[in-house]
C-alpha cells in the first residue's frame, strides 16, 4: 500500500511538471489579450481615448476607424478585471495617460451571473495583489482558492495560453441571429438572461454587489489620475429586453443601480441599447454585434463620440 502510494505521487509529480512545462512553452508563443497590453505599454503613441470593458466594446466598435481610440477590451471580462487592468496601465511610467476611458454599462456589465464568471483568471491574477484579494467580499475563500490554484496549477487554463476560442469568435461574427427562426431567438434569448444573467430563481439578485463597488472604484481611479470615464450601453437585440420586462422585472430596465451611481458623479452615458433592437440579422446572438453590425454602429460611435468630446 505504502509503495503504491509512492507511486502514484511521482506519477503526479511527473505529469504535473510535464503539464507545466508544456503550458510554459504554449504561453510564451503568446496570445492575443497579452500582445494588446503589451502593445500598448511599450507604445511611444499617445492615445486619446482607450476602449475598455469585455466583448461588448471588442465586438461592437472598430478601433482602426477612429483615430486616437486603442482597445484594452477582451472577451469575457468583468468590470472587477477591468478596474485592476486599468490600474495597472495608469499607474505605469511607460504610458502616457489618456484623456478618455470608455467603459460598458449596459445591463450585461454588473450582472450577478456575469460576474461569476471571470475568464482569463491567469492574465489577471498577476494585476491584483494578494492584499486585495479581500475586496471579492461575496467569495473570499473562493478568490484566496482560485489565486493558489492557478499559481499552482496555471494549465488549468488552457484558454488562455492557446487562446482555441479566436477562431470560433471569428466564425461567429459572420453568423446572422435573423437567420434563426424567431421561436429560437426568443429560447435564446431567454436562456441567456434567466441562466446566464440571473444565475439563480432570485430575481432581485441580478446586479452583484462586487460588481457595482469596483464600478465606485474604477470611477475613483479615472478621477486620481485626471481621466474622463465615457459609459456606454451597448445594443442588444429586442428579446433580451423583453425576457427582462416579461419574466423577471421591468425594473431592472428602467431602474438600474449602476447607472445611479454613474448619474451621481455626474458622468456621461451613451445610450445605444435599442439602437439595434429590431435589426436581429445585425446580432450574431442576443446581445453580440456581428461584424455587419460592428461596421454599422462604429461611424454612429464615432460621431457621438466626436460631439461628446467637444463638451467634456
Amino acid at each position: 500500500m505504502k509503495k503504491k502510494l509512492i507511486y502514484i505521487s511521482v506519477l503526479f509529480l511527473v505529469v504535473h511538471f510535464s503539464f507545466l512545462l508544456l503550458f510554459h512553452y504554449v504561453n510564451n508563443r503568446r496570445n492575443e489579450l497579452v500582445i494588446k497590453f503589451d502593445n500598448i505599454l511599450s507604445s511611444d503613441k499617445y492615445y486619446r481615448t482607450i476602449l475598455a470593458g469585455d466583448s461588448h466594446s471588442n465586438r461592437s466598435i472598430d478601433e482602426t476607424k477612429i483615430d486616437g481610440l486603442y482597445s484594452i477590451a477582451y472577451f469575457g471580462e468583468n468590470n472587477v478585471m477591468t478596474y485592476y487592468k486599468i490600474k495597472y496601465l495608469l499607474e505605469n511610467k511607460n504610458l502616457k495617460d489618456p484623456e478618455y476611458i470608455i467603459l460598458p454599462c449596459d445591463i450585461v456589465t454588473f450582472s450577478k451571473g456575469f460576474n461569476l464568471y471571470r475568464s482569463q483568471k491567469g492574465f489577471y491574477k498577476n494585476l491584483i495583489p494578494l492584499s486585495e484579494l479581500s475586496e471579492f467580499e461575496q467569495d473570499l475563500y473562493g478568490s484566496y482558492y482560485d489565486y493558489i490554484k492557478l499559481t499552482l496549477f496555471p494549465y488549468i487554463e488552457w484558454q488562455f495560453a492557446m487562446n482555441t476560442a479566436h477562431q470560433n469568435r471569428k466564425k461567429k461574427n459572420k453568423l446572422r441571429f435573423s437567420e434563426l427562426p424567431i421561436e429560437k431567438q426568443k429560447a435564446k434569448a431567454k436562456f441567456f438572461v434567466q441562466e446566464e444573467l440571473m444565475c439563480s430563481k432570485n430575481y432581485e439578485n441580478l446586479f452583484a454587489p462586487t460588481s457595482l463597488k469596483y464600478l465606485e472604484k474604477t470611477i475613483l481611479l479615472c478621477k486620481q489620475n485626471n481621466v474622463k470615464p465615457i459609459f456606454i450601453k451597448f445594443p442588444m437585440t429586442n428579446y433580451v429586453f423583453s425576457e427582462i420586462k416579461n419574466n423577471v422585472n421591468a425594473r431592472y430596465i428602467l431602474i438600474r443601480p449602476s447607472e445611479e451611481i454613474i448619474n451621481k458623479h455626474d458622468l456621461p452615458i451613451l445610450n445605444f441599447e435599442r439602437t439595434f433592437e429590431n435589426n436581429p440579422e445585425l446580432f450574431f446572438d442576443s446581445h453580440h454585434l456581428n461584424d455587419y453590425g460592428k461596421e454599422m454602429f462604429t461611424p454612429i460611435i464615432k460621431n457621438a463620440l466626436d460631439s461628446l468630446y467637444k463638451v467634456y
